[in-house]
């Protein structure tokens, strides 16, 4: 009597596991993998999961040292994806740690560069004085990863437009994402803290990534634009390859000068350079 009244109150273990693997990625992932210890049922469901959120809550945030704490952090994400075997459709990493994991992070991308079926990728570091430093998968600047990102609809990164490689790793990333629908940037938005670096050998964008396709794309997103030069390359970039584009969004940083954001509004509504979509919506606001 007591195993028939159980086994009508665990319903949720009956439900399809496409439906179990949903309901998971609603829980933060550390609470989603403890799952496995409910019962033989449950010990693999979360392995599943088309959804992937990473972040530093779960980092015993009393624990002094921060390598330890990069440890634990990248050996996380390590550890679930070498157990994960489903695919990955959205992919999300958010760090707060006042330790570079270059290394790491480089391994991460590349595993999920030949993933073909990731549609979301959210790269941001909260903390704003350290960076993101996409490294470099083969010598040069680079143009593309080793495998194109079809099914990658959405983009998130976090960039500091004076970095050279920074840039060319990002637009690495982009162009190997030709079905893109929205590329949402977060600029440094203090550079002395990042350590600021003139661009000094930068690239002429629009002939270095004359093969660049974004054919897909309707939405550009770019917070704590400061009209540096690479920065509106880079638009004037996005701007030329993207014949669908609806909405080109630029939120300023707040040292920009009413004068400088009246120039960037002269300079983007100019038809100047080239723009593959006649009809976007270019807004700048603070």
């Amino acid at each position: 009597m007591m195993e028939v009244q159980s086994q009508s109150l665990d319903r949720i273990s009956t439900l399809p596991q496409d439906t179990i693997e949903k309901i998971l990625t609603l829980l933060p992932i550390q609470d989603a993998l403890r799952t496995s210890v409910l019962s033989k049922k449950w010990r693999h469901c979360w392995k599943g999961m088309p959804k992937l959120v990473f972040d530093d809550k779960y980092l015993n945030s009393s624990s002094s040292s921060k390598e330890i704490n990069k440890y634990k952090f990248v050996t996380s994400i390590f550890h679930v994806l070498l157990l994960h075997n489903g695919p990955i459709l959205e992919f999300s990493i958010s760090i707060n740690i006042d330790t570079e994991i270059v290394d790491q992070i480089d391994q991460i991308i590349l595993h999920l560069s030949k993933s073909k079926n990731i549609k979301k990728f959210i790269l941001f570091c909260l903390n704003s004085g350290f960076g993101i430093r996409l490294k470099q998968f083969a010598k040069g600047s680079m143009q593309k990863l080793p495998t194109l990102l079809v099914h990658l609809r959405i983009l998130f990164l976090d960039v500091c437009f004076l970095k050279q490689d920074e840039l060319s790793y990002a637009l690495g990333v982009i162009n190997s994402a030709p079905n893109l629908e929205k590329i949402k940037i977060e600029s440094c938005w203090n550079h002395k803290l990042c350590g600021q670096q003139t661009c000094k050998d930068l690239l002429d964008l629009q002939d270095y990534y004359l093969g660049m396709k974004l054919d897909h794309l309707e939405e550009l997103e770019i917070n704590s634009f400061h009209n540096y030069a690479p920065e509106m390359e880079f638009v004037k970039l996005v701007m030329a390859k993207s014949p669908m584009l609806k909405k080109a969004r630029i939120k300023l940083n707040s040292d920009v000068s009413v004068d400088k954001e009246n120039k960037i509004l002269r300079d983007l509504l100019r038809l100047t350079f080239p723009r593959a979509s006649p009809a976007v919506d270019i807004i700048v606001e603070r």
